[in-house]
């Protein structure tokens, strides 16, 4: 979804949540100006330390832009600060009131109820980058590991930035030493396909690297059925970050 408008229903959890389809989420942003102020104020904390963030960086083995990197940090930390980051198990009751009678619901009053789950968070993210001018879509898909053992729903965003394509899995942040970090995963712009649907596969999935812990993970959108039969695996073999010793990075 590449361009959302602010009185669009959106369906909360597409095509592949099917028993949630029916619910909608109105992403009110004109509503959520204090929540763009809090990401600012923890993104200029963040580059008033700017020579500490690119240190972290270097050290992570973090190779994007800094400030795209410093404000998926900022979004991170107030999700973090504010709690917002819960299973669906925990808001199921707050949501039940939100969505009374299956009629949409605004996105700031989902926020406010403590009613979020990770399409929320993703919509959030995604209207803040927008207004800060960074262009993204929002992606409903599927994540799976490398074998494809494992998949689940997925909530992200898809970016395209200085020749390079990134996903920002905005709910699952990943640890590092004690520290929660933006859960981003990458590949060279030139390399990848675009996601594509057919009757014959099901759905595309795109093999990138976290850009943090290296590890593949294979992201798509479209139906699938449990074990991702029939999916088809766009391979990106040259982007895989090394993640020991000291050569550089593709």
């Amino acid at each position: 979804m590449d361009h959302i408008d602010p009185d669009q229903a959106i369906p909360v959890g597409g095509g592949l949540l099917g028993r949630y389809a029916h619910l909608k989420v109105i992403p009110d942003y004109q509503n959520m100006s204090a929540y763009f102020k809090n990401i600012d104020a923890r993104y200029d904390a963040i580059m008033d330390k700017k020579a500490t963030v690119i240190e972290l960086m270097r050290t992570s083995r973090i190779d994007m832009d800094l400030e795209l990197f410093a404000r998926m940090l900022a979004i991170q930390q107030t999700l973090d600060a504010g709690k917002m980051l819960k299973s669906e198990f925990v808001v199921q009751n707050a949501r039940t009131s939100l969505f009374q009678d299956s009629n949409p619901c605004n996105l700031s009053a989902i926020l406010d109820n403590g009613g979020a789950t990770s399409i929320e968070i993703a919509l959030l993210s995604y209207g803040y980058l927008q207004a800060r001018g960074t262009k993204s879509s929002f992606v409903h898909g599927i994540i799976a590991d490398e074998n494809q053992q494992l998949s689940k729903t997925n909530d992200s965003l898809y970016i395209r930035k200085h020749g390079k394509i990134y996903i920002f899995d905005v709910a699952n942040p990943i640890v590092k030493d004690g520290v929660k970090l933006p859960n981003i995963a990458a590949a060279h712009e030139s390399h990848v396909q675009e996601w594509s649907h057919s009757a014959e596969t099901n759905s595309s999935l795109m093999k990138l690297a976290n850009i943090i812990t290296g590890a593949p993970v294979l992201y798509g959108a479209g139906r699938t059925g449990p074990g991702l039969e029939g999916a088809k695996i766009v391979d990106i073999p040259d982007i895989v970050p090394v993640t020991s010793g000291t050569q550089p990075r593709p």
